[in-house]
């Protein structure tokens, strides 16, 4: 059971609907009533209906009785009620009718009349069903002023659903607004279960009224789930069962209370057998009670029956629950048909939906039931700008409860989402930013609790903006924090250290100090971020950062009874005793930047005498590896290098370590690492391998990005410049070209042709949103340098040192979060490949016309094929390998061209010209193993890419990955497996 009704912003939106579907004749009698006892328990409680018996007493009770004695026979006196309030009497008057405010409206028409009495009031309250604005208001009450000379108060629809949610008088609202039995308000007085129950205990505690009834639910809800408190229930379900066979209470009290009773002891107790009379007795003549809440009752209650049938919690008969939805089903169908209201028909349409989502008639094909759910939905959409008054956020509360359910199952919910997201857009106009923005986010904590973190960091992205440009700060840091979090989840950890000082900044900067653990939250994630990426130094000088503001905002302070405890004790000691076993020259420099830190350097060195204790150098290493992602100590040394797995790459930047250019570096390996994450989706085929970048720092204006050579490797060097402008749009500019280049690293490791790369990330650049995410609140390079002291990156500092953990060729263990697209690519097409194949196959003959009929006869060239077949190679593969080596061979022997394109020309010719033309004996000195398996393994895999429609962009191929992305993806040790080219004919 969903505790629907416990947010009160949902709660009075769903009052205010209610109250917008009391049809202006039928329900004037249900709304005098409304506003007659939120006068008593808000405004006055000694009041009396118009039409009601006269008591009263003394000069105020003659006063009272004479003005009282004239409205009962006035033309107002159905809608009309009184009080002796302070020395003069008050009036009361209620209507539905639409505008009263206007010129001879209702409220004037009632204030007329009751002046007109010759009683002078005090005081006239004016209760409205609609909403009338403050201008309105205001203005109606100054001519009434001056017209009547009395003072008016109006109370309309939007004022009456903010107290009608309140504990106190929600009963009215269940009673004469039938509020779905799901809604209830929480209730937050001290102590208010144990007084209650203690009240009942010493009462005959029988319930006679809607508003005991509600006093019984309260408790019944607030323990039915409670472990330690359910035991109760065997006290509170008994007067239920004396509400139910109490037949002079009213039949929809007595239906709300055969639902609670049926619903409290299936959650509550798992059992619900000798109840199946009642719950006969409910649907008998549901079909008499068509507001929507008593619909919305009956659909639930059917929903309880039908799930708990499917576990034998009961006798009802499944024939009997079929035929209750198929009565239900042509009952909504009906009165969404002839629905009065635009309100009323997005009421019905929502429940209708809702009730095939939950449908188990008959083979509860669900698929087939989620498919009519949508369907509703979208009628559902079309109708809702109709509609005033319908609880949008309810809808968005109850689409965002579906998906959760959902959320990890084999449904496909795009669709569902993007109807999500135009009831939030919706809701956005109706109910603010800040309220659509909730349901944003809560959207996404059910996708990160799913473990869909790519989805959810994109929600949050979202909502950080909206609340943003609201000026909600609390909700932003919130959000930034949560960013942070997520961002760590997926291991990327520039990108969430940047969020949590995002976070403390704007903490900070806010002056609040409700919102002061913030900063210590933001600090607590950055320093977490730099630890499991080895910048130890980084780290030390955040803790002692952590430190002392814990010691300003915590109060009572106590490192051993913190959270933050193990950031603070454990890993400043394991950065201790690492220096101290493997950099000694380390030791002076971090003990300089912990000076501060007081007696936590006592606790330090006691931590440590326990890792010498418990672990040798060896296995301390090993806990070191396990512990973070990255080379420990990395930004001690001159030289600084970070490096982290993503999207099946190991990406390895390196950079001078000092104070401007790790500011620069950093800022910019976020903004690829969140672009990385925001192209996580895409199939860029990325090759699989080590992608090196080398940053440099230019004091010129101008940005670059190129290949190199750095030990006859490939790397990419990005040559950045320093920000010189001054405002937000120019800080805005340079990020982005920040992110130009920093796409440019996917670009060189993508496979995929230009025009189809371009096709996919330049949609993505051209998003305005993309800003949004690579900076927000202030720029990294700022929060760097807010957060951090240059006077550490004093080279003086690091001459010493040399960082003795080297990664420079050490293989990271895969990104399970973000890991590399496996699977047969979009792009792979059977027929083509094969087709491809033959026709090589074909071309292929010429070159090898004479030497391969001879080659298959050789003996040692079958031993060589057989060799090459256990690695895995097919014919047509070592095929295309021997002719490349047989012309390149021959090749030899002919003029050298005197240009590339020459080159190229006189190969294509060679390929195309028969072998007999030209022959050349050919031995085994020639084809040997390691000649066919450099032709196999460095050359075939780049010379076929085009084939597949792939590209490779770099002056030294990563052959080892181009042909990990052919096996895995290509299907390239499979198609063509049956061709056999090798066989000896003669032989048979």
């Amino acid at each position: 059971m969903k505790n629907m009704g416990m947010q009160l912003d949902g709660l009075q939106q769903y009052i205010r609907y209610a109250l917008s579907q009391l049809p202006p004749q039928n329900g004037t009698a249900d709304f005098e009533k409304i506003s007659f006892y939120f006068a008593r328990y808000r405004i006055h409680r000694n009041i009396l209906p118009a039409t009601g018996p006269v008591q009263a007493g003394g000069d105020q009770g003659r006063d009272f009785e004479t003005f009282h004695t004239y409205l009962r026979n006035s033309s107002i006196a159905n809608s009309a009620f009184l009080s002796d309030f302070s020395d003069k009497p008050v009036a009361f008057a209620c209507s539905l009718e639409k505008n009263p405010t206007k010129k001879n409206g209702k409220i004037f028409s009632d204030v007329k009349t009751i002046t007109a009495s010759g009683v002078s009031v005090g005081r006239i309250y004016f209760f409205s069903g609609h909403d009338i604005p403050v201008a309105a208001r205001h203005k109606t009450q100054a001519d009434i002023k001056r017209l009547f000379n009395v003072e008016l108060e109006i109370i309309d629809a939007q004022a009456l659903s903010q107290h009608l949610s309140d504990a106190d008088l929600f009963w009215v609202a269940t009673q004469f607004l039938k509020v779905p039995s799901e809604f209830y308000p929480e209730r937050k007085e001290d102590n208010w279960y144990s007084k209650l129950l203690k009240e009942y205990k010493e009462s005959s505690g029988e319930i006679n009224s809607y508003q005991e009834f509600e006093e019984v639910k309260s408790a019944i809800r607030f323990i039915y789930k409670n472990e330690e408190l359910k035991s109760d229930l065997i006290f509170w379900l008994p007067k239920l069962d004396g509400l139910i066979t109490h037949h002079k209470m009213p039949n929809q009290l007595i239906r709300k209370a055969i639902y609670e009773r049926f619903v409290a002891s299936l959650v509550g107790l798992d059992f619900v057998e000798g109840q199946e009379q009642n719950i006969k007795q409910y649907f008998e003549h549901f079909e008499d009670f068509l507001s929507t809440s008593d619909l919305e009752d009956a659909q639930h209650l059917l929903s309880f029956c039908m799930t708990s049938h499917l576990v034998g919690r009961h006798k009802i008969p499944k024939t009997f629950l079929d035929d209750i939805g198929n009565r239900m089903d042509k009952l909504l169908s009906e009165l969404i048909q002839n629905a009065p209201t635009a309100d009323n028909r997005c009421g019905l349409l929502d429940l209708q939906s809702n009730f095939y989502f939950h449908d188990f008639r008959n083979d509860h094909n669900f698929v087939k039931n989620f498919g009519k759910y949508l369907e509703g939905l979208n009628k559902l959409l079309k109708e809702l700008p109709k509609s005033n008054y319908f609880p949008v956020d309810r809808l968005s509360d109850r689409l965002n409860s579906i998906l959760k359910i959902l959320i990890n199952s084999p449904v496909n919910l795009n669709e569902l989402e993007k109807i999500a997201n135009q009831v939030d857009e919706l809701l956005s106009k109706r109910a603010g930013v800040y309220i659509a923005g909730q349901k944003l986010r809560d959207r996404a904590m059910i996708y990160l609790e799913s473990g869909d973190n790519t989805k959810a960091i994109e929600i949050f992205h979202d909502v950080k903006v909206r609340w943003y440009n609201q000026d909600t700060v609390k909700g932003t840091i919130l959000t930034c924090l949560l960013l942070a979090k997520t961002y760590q989840k997926q291991e990327l950890f520039i990108a969430s250290k940047y969020y949590g000082l995002v976070a403390a900044y704007l903490a900070y900067k806010t002056k609040d100090t409700s919102l002061s653990d913030k900063i210590l939250q933001g600090i607590a994630n950055a320093a977490d971020c730099d630890y499991v990426t080895g910048s130890w130094l980084s780290y030390m000088r955040l803790m002692s950062m952590l430190l002392g503001s814990h010691s300003m905002i915590t109060k009572d302070f106590d490192v051993f009874d913190n959270k933050d405890s193990i950031r603070l004790l454990y890993y400043p000691s394991v950065i201790l005793e690492a220096a101290r076993r493997f950099i000694p020259e380390a030791v002076p420099v971090l003990e300089e930047v912990i000076s501060d830190c007081g007696n936590l350097k006592e606790l330090f060195v006691d931590v440590q005498d326990k890792l010498k204790e418990e672990l040798d150098s060896q296995e301390f290493l090993k806990k070191i590896e396990s512990e973070i992602k990255g080379a420990p100590f990395n930004d001690l040394a001159p030289d600084r290098i970070i490096v982290f797995n993503a999207c099946g790459c190991d990406w390895h930047f390196s950079f001078k370590n000092n104070y401007e250019t790790s500011a620069i570096c950093e800022e910019f390996i976020s903004i690829f690492q969140i672009f990385l994450q925001d192209i996580s989706n895409e199939d860029l085929h990325l090759r699989p391998g080590r992608a090196r970048i080398h940053i440099v720092i230019d004091n010129s204006k101008k940005n670059g990005i190129k290949e190199i050579l750095i030990e006859d490797r490939s790397a990419m060097l990005v040559t950045l410049s320093r920000f010189s402008g001054t405002t937000p749009s120019q800080r805005a500019k340079h990020t982005f070209e920040r992110l130009a280049f920093a796409q440019g690293l996917t670009y060189h490791q993508s496979m995929l042709p230009y025009k189809d790369y371009d096709l996919i990330v330049a949609n993505r650049l051209k998003n305005e949103s993309v800003v949004s995410k690579i900076t927000f609140g202030q720029a990294y390079e700022v929060l760097f340098k807010e957060f951090n002291d240059g006077k550490y990156f004093n080279i003086g500092h690091l001459a010493g040192v040399w960082n003795i953990f080297d990664v420079s060729d050490k293989s990271m263990a895969e990104n399970a979060a973000l890991p590399w697209k496996s699977g047969l690519s979009p792009r792979y097409n059977s027929k083509e490949t094969n087709e491809a194949i033959d026709n090589r196959i074909r071309n292929l003959k010429a070159p090898l016309s004479v030497s391969l009929p001879l080659l298959i006869k050789a003996e040692w060239f079958q031993t060589l094929l057989t060799e090459l077949k256990v690695d895995g190679w097919l014919d047509w593969q070592i095929l295309h390998a021997l002719a490349h080596l047989v012309v390149n061979y021959k090749a030899q022997f002919k003029k050298a061209p005197s240009s590339e394109n020459e080159a190229k020309k006189m190969f294509f010719d060679f390929f195309e010209k028969d072998e007999a033309e030209w022959y050349v004996p050919l031995d085994a000195s020639i084809i040997n193993k390691k000649r066919m398996r450099q032709e196999l393994e460095m050359m075939l895999p780049v010379v076929l890419l085009r084939s597949f429609n792939l590209e490779n962009r770099s002056q030294q191929p990563d052959v080892k990955g181009i042909l990990k992305m052919l096996i895995e993806r290509f299907r390239f040790f499979e198609d063509g497996k049956e061709i056999n080219l090798f066989q000896d004919t003669e032989k048979g």
